[in-house]
């Protein structure tokens, strides 16, 4: 980030790009997670 001077604080574009994919990764796998569990839920009811 050659834009941002030493001191200031950078604007919420500029601190996102970093984070993007490891924000993505985190809450993709959340959902996966979210699914599986409600599709064990659902088995273990109709056995």
């Amino acid at each position: 980030m050659a834009s941002v001077k030493r001191g200031q604080l950078a604007s919420p574009p500029e601190w996102w790009k970093h984070l993007r994919r490891a924000k993505r990764t985190f809450r993709k796998s959340e959902r996966l997670e979210e699914k599986w569990d409600t599709s064990r839920q659902l088995q273990e009811g109709v056995n």
